[in-house]
């Protein structure tokens, strides 16, 4: 896999000054080269992460999109700079409304130089939203990318900032390994021990006990017994495995291993050395 891919970013301000509206959404009559030189487009060089494996992956196996698709035509990044990000007033108020309708199932329709394709909102990093970006992904591969990106898993009533955040760490930087033996032979689980810290002061807010979308919620404050996990997600990994990662020339000893829902962290430390000057030999 490469290192780095193309991905065209638009500005939704200009792009709402060009765009028709259909079906509740938009379409730009122009192509994308014609919006790169109109500077409503530009193209980023952004670093490989599971969720640019995942599109590619999805185009590898469908025939149709293998002809036409490439990840660039797949994933866009929209810019709502100076709209959400501004108090809602005259012109702004105006802005947000048509915003609003690019996250209408009709979305955006855009077209890469073989006709236009509809995109639809999807996710984004915590770091595109501090800069007011969203991904909008191909209609045809969305709901695919989503069950990926799940493992399949349904979600029901949840919180749902931390549900985007989760997704969201999708789009972090990463390097992704095939040949890890992770075989029984090379991994030892320890018991994470729980240790009870007794007395801590509690500051909280309680809702109004409904299942409605507006609730009540008011300040609590306790004091309570709670549980500490002392080694979650934590671990250890020889300094042959660390060096195997073909990271160690850039000054890494400690990596976090991530997949949808789960991540941990594992350091570099020489235990087999350790060992022999314990006197305990490692077979």
């Amino acid at each position: 896999m490469q290192d780095h891919y193309k991905i065209y970013e638009i500005s939704v301000i200009r792009l709402l000054s060009l765009a028709d509206e259909c079906d509740g959404g938009y379409i730009v009559p122009a192509e994308i080269p014609e919006l790169i030189k109109e500077h409503i487009a530009e193209e980023t060089l952004q670093n490989n992460c599971p969720v640019f494996y995942q599109i590619l992956k999805i185009i590898e196996k469908n025939n149709r999109l293998k002809s036409e698709a490439v990840l660039e035509s797949a994933l866009i990044y929209l810019d709502f700079s100076g709209i959400y990000d501004r108090k809602p007033s005259g012109k702004i108020i105006e802005l947000q409304e048509k915003a609003d309708k690019l996250f209408s199932p009709a979305g955006l329709q855009l077209d890469f130089g073989k006709g236009h394709i509809r995109f639809l909102a999807f996710e984004r990093s915590a770091s595109m939203s501090r800069n007011c970006r969203l991904s909008f992904v191909r209609e045809d591969v969305y709901e695919i990318l989503k069950e990926h990106m799940m493992l399949g898993m349904k979600i029901g009533n949840c919180q749902l900032s931390k549900l985007y955040a989760y997704n969201g760490l999708m789009f972090s930087d990463g390097h992704r390994f095939e040949t890890i033996d992770l075989s029984e032979k090379r991994i030892i689980i320890v018991d994470n021990p729980v240790s009870i810290v007794k007395d801590v002061d509690i500051v909280t807010v309680r809702d109004d006990g409904s299942d409605g979308a507006l609730r009540k919620y008011t300040r609590s404050e306790e004091t309570a017994d709670i549980e500490v996990l002392e080694y979650d997600g934590e671990g250890i990994i020889s300094s042959e495995w660390a060096r195997s990662l073909n990271l160690h020339n850039e000054g890494h000893h400690s990596f976090q291993i991530r997949l949808p829902y789960i991540k941990g962290v594992v350091h570099e430390v020489d235990f087999k050395n350790l060992y022999e000057e314990l006197g305990i030999t490692i077979i």
